[in-house]
């Protein structure tokens, strides 16, 4: 029995509070508190479900990415359409003269 407590406490504290089990029968009012570690199976748990929730969240991040992507292209692509509004507007509606990339004609300068 615990002293300065009612008739059956300790024992109710233990079954609630496991980790609060004392190693030794209290003498005169001192309590000898046990430290509980954590088991290797409550470990594996723990692991297993952050596991479990990076591989819910590294799709989601993905997705993220690529919506980012294609947002960066969007982006670009009306850049480029307003400069060439830019251009035609300032050029009475001619396009800017390009030079083709690759010699078609079959001259020198012409690549396999």
């Amino acid at each position: 029995m615990c002293p300065d407590s009612p008739a059956g406490s300790c024992q109710r504290s233990r079954k609630v509070f496991p980790m609060l089990t004392p190693l030794v029968e209290p003498m005169k009012g001192v309590m000898v508190k046990r430290c509980r570690a954590f088991t290797l199976i409550e470990l594996l748990v723990v692991i297993s479900v952050i596991a479990l929730l990076i591989g819910i969240t590294l799709p989601a991040l993905g997705q993220a990415r690529e919506t980012g992507r294609r947002t960066k292209c969007l982006a670009n692509l009306r850049s480029l359409g307003q400069g060439f509004n830019l251009y035609l507007n300032e050029s009475k509606g001619l396009f800017p003269l390009v030079r083709p990339l690759h010699n078609t004609s079959g001259g020198p300068g012409n690549s396999p």
